[in-house]
């Protein structure tokens, strides 16, 4: 799946929407929002960068840092 970032941020999106709940979700909005950014839909991954902060304020600190550098490479406000 590697470079096929469509393919990528359709898997995301749907393990998502399946499993809003899960230990997985967070993780799995970081990777939509980061595929969506190399699609260049800025606007939708700065949707989903905020999204993740709203519904998982208590992820874990390596996806909070990995969240907040990848806004900023991809120049969310």
């Amino acid at each position: 799946m590697r470079g096929d970032y469509t393919q990528a941020a359709t898997y995301f999106a749907r393990g998502y929407q399946e499993y809003p709940k899960s230990v997985k979700a967070p993780d799995n909005l970081l990777k939509l929002a980061m595929s969506l950014a190399r699609l260049d839909r800025k606007k939708d991954a700065c949707v989903t960068f905020e999204e993740l902060d709203t519904r998982f304020p208590t992820a874990s600190q390596a996806i909070k840092r990995r969240a907040a550098s990848e806004r900023k490479r991809t120049g969310c406000s």
